[in-house]
């Protein structure tokens, strides 16, 4: 699911560690808008 294949000095370690960012700062988000903490966290670790 590469859109860029250019950039070949970027490790893979680097393409996981941008995506689990992402999806932390959609958990935070969520548990700001959400009184159901718990079950929103699974919910987003489960499905990122």
């Amino acid at each position: 699911m590469k859109s860029v294949s250019s950039s070949g000095d970027r490790e893979p370690g680097e393409e996981e560690l941008a995506k689990w960012l992402f999806c932390a700062s959609n958990v935070l988000v969520a548990i700001k808008r959400r009184s159901n903490k718990v079950l929103r966290r699974l919910f987003m670790i489960i499905f990122c």
